[in-house]
């Protein structure tokens, strides 16, 4: 999964699985854990990639899963399937992953040119760093 960026994101900031599903699929997850080193090369190249969501943990959180590969076969396992897709099941994300330590970013697009950013933040001070980019942000899209 991660064969075009192992050679920037080190083995041990990048996880991957690959989990079975029923008819013989399988559906593959990765994660980049991002770190001073790759965070540049994540956000020009992996963020507009399949990146469907970011999972935010403060540092040093107790919260931060032990296991970055069983943490992948929970979300994974927190999914809705329509026909031949699958699709995140956010509401179970947010109610088994987030709290004030941990925090929810969700990149999703319409359809035509318009990309949707969905933040799940409780930690107060994170809330105010949103409110005040969306309240920049506003103000460029509507003058």
């Amino acid at each position: 999964m991660f064969y075009d960026v192992c050679h920037v994101i080190e083995k041990e900031d990048r996880y991957e699985v690959e989990v079975d599903m029923v008819g013989g699929e399988s559906l593959i997850a990765g994660l980049v854990k991002l770190n001073p080193d790759n965070i540049e090369y994540s956000i020009q190249h992996i963020i507009n990639s399949n990146l469907r969501f970011v999972y935010i943990v403060k540092r040093d959180s107790k919260n931060a899963p032990a296991n970055w590969n069983e943490f992948l076969r929970q979300i994974v396992d927190c999914r809705l399937t329509e026909e031949r897709q699958t699709f995140l099941h956010i509401p179970k994300v947010i109610a088994n992953h987030a709290d004030e330590e941990r925090s929810l970013m969700y990149l999703t697009t319409n359809g035509g040119d318009d990309e949707i950013i969905q933040f799940w933040v409780l930690d107060p001070e994170l809330r105010k760093i949103l409110s005040e980019l969306e309240t920049r942000y506003r103000s460029q899209v509507e003058n």
